[in-house]
């Protein structure tokens, strides 16, 4: 069964939450704590990395930003985000023309950065004209839509305070969050320069497509539909954003003005490209490197 059908329906969102306020999942929490065997496990912090080096086809260790070899025959490749890709292309893993742009030695041309896919999102803010019991903490509830094939659109309530929001009530607000699953639309990842510090350029290519901007724009007009009906209606306060807009090239215009993304990029190996990775994560054509980013897509 489709994966996205199989989760078709409503659901509750996974928030992690420390001293009342939310916070991002982080992986390497446990590690900071000190989890596992001291004599196994050794984390080292405010050590960026700049590189994998190899010997031949097999991984010989890492150099960081300042230029230190830590050497190591494994590696697992765990950056987040868009540092991963990066870090694999200055490594010589990547595009070959990418590469040879910048002076890089050519380890293995496999296609990174090259399909980047993020989650398009819209945020329609209402006003909450009642005060709840507890409004420190953020949780989301979701629902998929999918009664056919391409209509992958995820509705979130996700509750926003602004400022002191407790003691004002025009600061209190909730947004019905629209997001795109399965975008058409691909961006990419460049170096900009070998050099660690400097952050690679990005290119989302949000809504690209006419097909995206055409599902987008109908599952906003969903939402808002949605927002006027049954109990939700009588939660729910005045529209703020969008506000206005009803004609479908005004709304458009303001989607595509106020679109935001979902913070899960994953041009790196989305593992379904079997090019530049397998199941396992390990790098098609050298030894002993492994890619694992639990934010990826």
């Amino acid at each position: 069964m489709d994966t996205l059908a199989r989760h078709a329906g409503l659901g509750r969102g996974l928030r992690v939450l420390h001293m009342e306020w939310r916070a991002p999942g982080d992986v390497a929490s446990p590690i900071a704590d000190g989890a596992g065997p001291p004599s196994l496990l050794a984390a080292r912090t405010r050590v960026a990395a700049d590189r994998v080096v190899f010997d031949g086809h097999r991984v010989a260790g890492v150099v960081d930003a300042d230029g230190r070899l830590h050497r190591s025959a494994n590696v697992v490749l765990s950056a987040e985000l868009m540092l991963g890709p990066a870090i694999l292309l200055r490594s010589g893993i990547g595009p070959a023309a990418r590469l040879e742009e910048f002076g890089i030695p050519v380890v293995r041309n496999l296609p990174v950065g090259e399909r980047l896919l993020v989650k398009p999102r819209y945020h329609i803010v209402y006003g909450l004209p009642h005060r709840g019991k507890d409004e420190r903490n953020v949780e989301a509830h979701a629902v998929y839509a999918c009664p056919v094939p391409g209509t992958d659109i995820d509705l979130s309530l996700l509750p926003l305070n602004i400022g002191n929001a407790q003691d004002d009530p025009a600061l209190r607000s909730i947004a019905l969050v629209v997001s795109m699953s399965r975008p058409e639309s691909v961006g990419y990842l460049r170096l900009r320069s070998r050099d660690p510090r400097v952050a690679p350029r990005v290119t989302y290519n949000l809504l690209a497509t006419a097909g995206d901007r055409k599902r987008m724009l109908g599952g906003v007009r969903l939402a808002r539909a949605l927002a006027r009906q049954g109990e939700l209606s009588t939660m729910l306060g005045e529209e703020r954003v969008p506000g206005v807009a009803t004609s479908d090239e005004h709304l458009e215009a303001m989607i595509l003005e106020q679109l935001a993304s979902a913070a899960s990029p994953s041009p790196r190996i989305p593992m379904e490209l079997e090019d530049i990775a397998d199941a396992s994560g390990s790098v098609h054509g050298v030894e002993g490197l492994r890619v694992f980013d639990p934010l990826g897509a």
